[in-house]
């Protein structure tokens, strides 16, 4: 049996230790490739029209409130009084304001007492004006005029004719009554009533819920205790500068 060398073991041996601890390779795998990555679609805007604003509306601006016109002397050129007609200073002979609740009229004087408290014609017409609730049925009382025997009472522009029996006829109607007589214009209102108003009749509260009215253009008035039959009156105020006004001269 040959023996064999030692070095020629030690090689053997490396030969078949090096061959058991090489494992056989694995195959080599294909690496994947990497996946691109896709960007996220931007999403376009979508810009929508501005709205044209809606123009403030302009505030109508609140007028402001206007006095009623002021009545006009009508009467002053021809049938005034002899001086100058002042109404702004302090004398009252020589013309005043009435006041706010009359427009501020001017009179231009004092008129004398019988220009007030007059014989009136037994027809005429004119404007219709009325009283407050309560104010007839107190002179009413005062004239200690019995319930039931008048209509209502009525105020006339002269004081002579407190206690007369009146009637009335408003446009398109019949005759109305009867009413008396209660209540007169003050003096120093006459010029204003008669001139500035045209004033013929005021009448109570009563008659103005029956009548539906509070002031009436134009009234027919008759004086006389039974019911008028024909009827031709003058305006009151045309008849009153003319026959009746009088001017009070300072003393």
């Amino acid at each position: 049996m040959a023996l064999l060398s030692l070095p020629l073991i030690l090689g053997v041996a490396a030969v078949a230790a090096a061959s058991e601890a090489i494992p056989p390779p694995e195959p080599t795998r294909t690496p994947f490739p990497s996946r691109t990555p896709v960007p996220a679609p931007s999403v376009t805007p979508t810009f929508l029209p501005t709205r044209t604003p809606t123009p403030t509306a302009t505030p109508t601006p609140t007028a402001s409130p206007t006095r009623p016109v002021a009545y006009t002397d009508w009467a002053r050129e021809k049938f005034g009084p002899p001086w100058q007609v002042d109404c702004e200073d302090e004398q009252t002979w020589n013309g005043y304001k009435q006041g706010s609740w009359a427009r501020d009229f001017c009179v231009p004087g004092l008129i004398t007492y019988e220009a007030a408290w007059y014989e009136s014609p037994q027809d005429f017409y004119g404007l219709m004006s009325s009283y407050a609730q309560g104010v007839m049925e107190a002179q009413m009382n005062y004239r200690e005029i019995p319930d039931g025997k008048y209509l209502d009472g009525v105020a006339l522009m002269s004081c002579a004719d407190i206690g007369k029996t009146v009637w009335l006829r408003r446009p398109g109607e019949g005759w109305e009554g009867p009413f008396v007589a209660v209540d007169c214009s003050q003096l120093g209102h006459t010029y204003y009533h008669m001139v500035g108003m045209g004033l013929a009749v005021e009448v109570g509260y009563r008659t103005t819920l029956l009548w539906g009215a509070r002031v009436l253009q134009r009234v027919d008035v008759h004086i006389g205790a039974g019911r008028p039959g024909a009827w031709d009156g003058p305006r009151l105020a045309d008849w009153w500068v003319t026959n009746a006004l009088e001017w009070e001269l300072p003393k």
